[in-house]
């Protein structure tokens, strides 16, 4: 196995990162037993699709990432949790499955890359392998219009596995590393269509954030919408967009992650994440409702943040190539800016929870290492923003290469 490229680094490190913020700061329930188990070999086995540089490892390391999930979600006590995590293991797994031995098929093994049985591939057979490959990277980045499983699993699935799950953006890398090898001639189709699949899935996002019933289902379909926004930038077919992906995933990965880690201590504390039995509670959890706040901020690309950075990486790149587009954009951002406010706004303040009295119910703080890891998560975007310098160095030569796939895509 070769030495990981910066991009790949990128991804382990948010990997890390997020599944270390999840074992602290989740409720402990969620972390304990079969829950703790499966979030460690979820990332383990996540951190061996990102170092993969042939198809066997990365077929049987993408397989092996969902079937944590799938054990730790609950069967009879929640049926649509259970068939949302079988809806992604399927939908993600079959096409990869089938893409990786179709190029084993040509003669590749342990030993040979990509790029070797690629060469050896019909150009018909390059083109079902693009397919497959854009099909499962897409669904497992909860992408438009494969997305219906992470809302569903960010409300009801299990809380560390999960978290691992949306730690690492593998799917961006997918497209990013190993598309343009097995596929080199299918570069312009594929940018035209992931333009289109970002800008549409970013803006799904954002308009089905404004109407959420629920907390954590809300922070899902947001994280849906930024999924648009950097596919949207890989879809710029621009070496600023692509970078500008990377890093914009990069800090919406670990934003999720602690904005997640916030909404199940207010399960756990106030007994539901429904938004119309929550209320008040920045009265009740001043410290909560800062976290949740400054994450979100964060989140959505607050100037000095690693979202921001990205963003104006996302713009400028398919300023370059698709003005058009590039408005798309920033209309998709200013929804999900919406979308979030949305959320706190009615989850965190107007009126005090109430019991079945009617007398206002109180609703215990966030504790030391759930604020300590939420802030500390907040602080690292910002710091990547505020110094993306490191950060665009290690991506950029990916970027560069991953560009070629646009160059001729109809500028």
């Amino acid at each position: 196995m070769t030495a990981p490229d910066g991009h790949t680094l990128v991804v382990l490190a948010t990997l890390a990162v997020g599944v270390t913020a999840a074992l602290v700061a989740l409720p402990r329930a969620a972390t304990r037993g079969v829950g703790g188990w499966a979030t460690a070999a979820t990332a383990a086995a996540t951190a061996l699709v990102a170092l993969a540089r042939d198809p066997i490892t990365l077929g049987l390391a993408w397989a092996a990432s969902f079937a944590p999930l799938y054990a730790a979600s609950p069967a009879r006590r929640d049926p649509e949790a259970r068939r949302a995590t079988t809806t992604l293991a399927v939908g993600s797994t079959a096409p990869m499955l089938l893409a990786m031995a179709a190029l084993v098929a040509r003669g590749a093994g342990w030993s040979e890359g990509f790029a070797g049985a690629a060469r050896r591939a019909p150009h018909a057979t390059q083109e079902l392998v693009a397919l497959l490959l854009a099909v499962s990277a897409l669904a497992r980045c909860g992408a438009f219009p494969f997305h219906s499983w992470l809302p569903v699993m960010a409300e009801r699935g299990p809380a560390g596995p999960v978290a691992a799950m949306v730690s690492a953006p593998v799917g961006l890398l997918v497209l990013t590393r190993v598309l343009p090898e097995v596929a080199p001639d299918a570069g312009p189709q594929l940018v035209t269509a992931l333009r289109f699949v970002g800008l549409a899935g970013a803006l799904y996002g954002g308009v089905l954030s404004l109407a959420q019933r629920d907390l954590r289902r809300g922070v899902g379909f947001i994280a849906v919408g930024q999924t648009g926004l950097a596919l949207a930038g890989l879809g710029s077919g621009a070496a600023a967009g692509v970078a500008g992906a990377a890093l914009y995933s990069a800090g919406a990965s670990v934003t999720t992650v602690g904005l997640l880690a916030v909404s199940h201590a207010v399960g756990a504390r106030a007994g539901t994440t429904s938004i119309s039995r929550l209320g008040g509670l920045v009265t009740m959890g001043p410290r909560m409702a800062a976290a949740f706040l400054l994450l979100g901020a964060v989140a959505i690309g607050v100037p000095g943040s690693a979202g921001f950075a990205g963003e104006d990486l996302l713009v400028h790149g398919l300023m370059e190539t698709h003005p058009a587009a590039a408005l798309l954009l920033i209309g998709a951002t200013l929804l999900l800016a919406a979308g979030f406010f949305s959320l706190y706004a009615r989850a965190f303040l107007g009126p005090a929870l109430r019991d079945a009295s009617g007398a206002a119910r109180g609703v215990p703080d966030l504790l030391p290492r759930e604020r300590l890891t939420a802030f500390a998560l907040a602080a690292l975007v910002i710091a990547a923003g505020l110094a993306p310098g490191w950060l665009l160095g290690a991506v950029g030569p990916e970027a560069e290469r991953a560009a070629h796939l646009g160059h001729a895509a109809g500028r």
